[in-house]
């Protein structure tokens, strides 16, 4: 009976002994957790450290105890990833802007600096020039088709575009971007007035 329960002792210390080694693996797990935070950088402050018990089982721990050994922990550089659900609505909405079109536009900047919209000016040849504002630089497949008054000049790759001989009078300007028969992107047309000398009308 004695011999029982010394058994029934021992593998309940047994039990009990995995259950703390399963807690003390716990804390370390959520402590080394903690140190890989968002956007770590520079050396971990925290201590840990490494114990072998007489049967050559190896804990590690957060807590200094007789016969540990400290660990030196390198210096890390971790960032925190994005939630998988956030990766997954990122790449919907992607899908969808590509499916429907809509994907954002190839140039952060796509506008007609000069002429200004609504701007009147002098010249007495009728020469000028159309100045683009493009950001970033033109792709090499990309090209420029300019209009005036919705009749299409020559394809440029510009942003500088020469206008020559235009009559007085109140003009529109459009400009897209074209590759093929495809059109990328359009800037906003702009109207202006052009004013040029006459022998009914001198300067």
């Amino acid at each position: 009976m004695q011999k029982q329960t010394s058994v029934r002792n021992s593998c309940c210390g047994r039990v009990a002994g995995t259950r703390a080694s399963i807690g003390r693996i716990g804390h370390l797990v959520l402590f080394m957790g903690a140190l890989v935070a968002p956007l770590v950088i520079g050396s971990a402050q925290a201590e840990v450290y490494r114990f072998t018990d007489s049967e050559g089982n190896v804990e590690f721990t957060d807590q200094p105890r007789k016969g540990a050994e400290r660990v030196e922990l390198k210096e890390t550089a971790t960032i925190t990833l994005p939630k998988p659900e956030e990766v997954t609505a990122i790449i919907g909405e992607r899908q969808e802007a590509v499916e429907s079109g809509e994907e954002g536009p190839a140039y952060e900047t796509l506008r007609i600096a000069y002429p200004e919209d609504e701007s009147a000016f002098n010249s007495g040849s009728g020469d000028f020039n159309v100045i683009m504002d493009i950001t970033p630089d033109l792709q090499s497949e990309h090209f420029l088709l300019v209009k005036l008054d919705g009749e299409a000049l020559p394809l440029t790759k510009g942003p500088a575009i020469q206008m020559n001989t235009v009559d007085r009078g109140t003009h529109t300007i459009s400009v897209d971007v074209v590759e093929g028969d495809s059109v990328i992107q359009s800037a906003e047309p702009v109207t202006f007035t052009l004013h040029r000398p006459s022998v009914l009308t001198p300067p």
